[in-house]
């Protein structure tokens, strides 16, 4: 429905239908701004929930890259994963629990830090970065957004 046809509406009824329509077309206007600020602001969530992911993609790519204990790299990746894990919590739509991204992200969690995270005898495992690109990519993917 365009403006002109609204306002051809107004034109074809009453004085006081006018006083009621214009109070319904202004209802109509705020309820359609405030969602469209509210969705604007969840795709705003999202993007920066993917760039979260990323960072800690790089974050898991770099750590198991290595060898030995990594402690400043260990705290920040569990702080990067616990942000993205409260970014979902926060977001906790219909659409994100559809998409099965809360089991996404456990699983991306553990690829970065099952096995021997936070071990000082810890090796490289460099087969582990195809895992955590790919637990990655399954829940940006799943997002549907990133």
């Amino acid at each position: 429905m365009s403006w002109d046809d609204i306002l051809n509406f107004f034109s074809s009824i009453g004085w006081s239908d006018k006083i009621t329509a214009v109070v319904i077309s202004a209802t109509v206007s705020y309820i359609v701004t405030k969602k469209s600020i509210k969705d604007s602001n969840y795709q705003e969530k999202i993007k920066n929930l993917c760039s979260r992911i990323e960072k800690a993609e790089e974050l898991g790519e770099n750590y198991w890259s290595q060898k030995g204990a990594l402690k400043p790299l260990e705290r920040k990746i569990v702080s990067k994963l616990g942000i993205i894990n409260d970014d979902i919590n926060e977001l906790n739509s219909k659409f994100l629990k559809r998409n099965n991204v809360e089991q996404k992200m456990i699983d991306f969690r553990q690829s970065i830090t099952g096995g021997l995270f936070e071990s000082g005898t810890r090796k490289d495992e460099p087969g582990r970065i195809a895992q955590i690109r790919e637990s990655a990519s399954r829940l940006r993917s799943a997002m549907k957004l990133c």
